[in-house]
């Protein structure tokens, strides 16, 4: 008698880029308006968010880049795991603020997406096209 294990799916690999620079303001809010990223066909974008197909554990790498900050403020990027922060790095300059994590438990329908703060005069922006989330499964 043969036994045959099924095979246990993990979750597909998923990358969104940021389609148009965003100028948030002085409370933190998710970041809309993302685009698949061709490349990862089982990307599944909801309300700005990946959502995952399948339960594991993945590695994300996320950079939000802060092309502007005008007035020095206190730029900040947060990555966030169904509606809590799991990851930030903030900036009073310019620059690529990394909010990757490794060994992410998720689970099939989780959410992934990032949220960032600037200031209320509009002096900070998140760049498009190099602001992404990718998520890989371990």
């Amino acid at each position: 008698m043969q036994f045959f294990r099924a095979a246990l799916k993990k979750p597909s690999s998923q990358r969104m880029y940021l389609t148009s620079n965003r100028t948030p303001t002085s409370t933190a809010a998710q970041l809309t308006g993302w685009t698949a990223d061709g490349s990862y066909p089982s990307t599944n974008i909801v309300s700005s968010s990946l959502v995952v197909d399948h339960a594991g554990v993945i590695n994300v790498t996320s950079n939000c880049v802060i092309s502007t900050n005008s007035f020095g403020s206190t730029a900040v990027g947060y990555l966030y795991h169904n509606g809590s922060s799991i990851n930030s790095a903030s900036t009073t300059s310019t620059g690529t603020l990394n909010l990757s994590m490794t060994g992410v438990s998720v689970a099939q329908g989780d959410t992934i997406t990032m949220y960032a703060k600037g200031d209320n005069s509009g002096g900070v922006v998140v760049a498009a096209t190099t602001t992404y989330i990718l998520f890989v499964s371990q």
